[in-house]
């Protein structure tokens, strides 16, 4: 991780190559299919900065200072934030989002501590974040009703969280069918299997959504290799979903907010999910994608934190 940054921030602070060939012909800067010529390579980034680095800069200019301001001009200021997602920004990103807080300001801070999926986090607590915002008067609101996964799903999510489960589990608004898990012997045998299923589903309903939903995106490509065959299947890896009928191949970092008619986890084994509390996030979270069914596949052994 440490070189893949180092390399990311010094193809940032070079110059695009329009700039370091000032002087030629321009029309010798141009692709022929009229796209520059760092587009579509790694030297696009070239005189960018990432917008994670934005929260960086803004603490380094205060931990200067003593407050967020410079010649050039100073942070707005807000009467009222709402922050979404809370349990995955950094603690330098609630920091700087607190001093941009008036001194009268209130704060509606959401998330779900079971979706914090991201395994650079560091959260911590909601104690800390409203800490870490300068929020001190709070009082909480803990939503226990489901509205896009049936009962079993809903049930079956919860149970695979464990000890890390909140004490109630959440109440579904519908019933619906149970959740089922299939064991295959390798991966030739379930993408057999699961095309079949998929062909066969979608000549019932053709207009169904299908997210098939795996770990790590190595695991999605080779998946999406196995079902090249079925119409309308797309490898999704960026976040670009077209939320067209069809199937969408992803991995678990690409769908929290979203959802599906019906969702497939295709690597539910351990060395995709071992026992741990950010493989029990992330199952939860995908399998909490599926608004009518969801089916977990596992590979020669299934996960430890699988439900009975």
């Amino acid at each position: 991780m440490v070189d893949e940054v180092l390399e990311h921030a010094r193809l940032q602070f070079d110059e695009p190559t329009e700039s370091r060939m000032h002087g030629f012909d321009p029309d010798r800067l141009t692709a022929v299919d009229g796209r520059s010529l760092d587009e579509g390579t790694p030297e696009e980034i070239a005189g960018t900065i990432d917008v994670e680095d934005f929260a960086v800069l803004l603490e380094l200019v205060r931990l200067k200072t003593g407050k967020i301001k410079t010649p050039h001009g100073r942070m707005h200021t807000y009467a009222h934030m709402v922050v979404d997602e809370a349990q995955d920004l950094a603690p330098v990103e609630l920091r700087v989002l607190g001093e941009s807080l008036r001194s009268t300001a209130s704060v509606t801070i959401a998330g779900d501590a079971a979706q914090q999926i991201d395994p650079s986090a560091s959260f911590k607590s909601w104690e800390d974040a409203l800490d870490l915002l300068g929020v001190k008067r709070v009082s909480s609101a803990h939503l226990k009703t489901t509205y896009r996964s049936p009962r079993p799903i809903a049930e079956y999510a919860h149970r695979v969280l464990g000890p890390i489960a909140p004490a109630e589990a959440p109440v579904a608004v519908r019933d619906g069918v149970p959740v089922a898990q299939s064991l295959f012997p390798n991966e030739g045998h379930a993408a057999v299997f699961l095309t079949e299923a998929l062909a066969a589903l979608f000549r019932r309903e053709p207009r169904a959504s299908v997210a098939v939903i795996a770990r790590r995106p190595r695991v999605a490509r080779r998946v999406f290799a196995s079902l090249s065959r079925l119409p309308n299947t797309r490898l999704v890896l960026d976040g670009e979903f077209s939320f067209q009928p069809g199937v969408d191949v992803t991995c678990v970092a690409q769908v929290k907010g979203l959802e599906f008619d019906y969702v497939v986890l295709p690597d539910a084994e351990p060395g995709s999910y071992p026992d741990t509390p950010e493989s029990r996030r992330m199952l939860h979270v995908a399998a909490t994608r599926a608004i009518h069914q969801l089916w977990v596949i596992s590979l020669g052994k299934p996960s430890p934190i699988l439900p009975a």
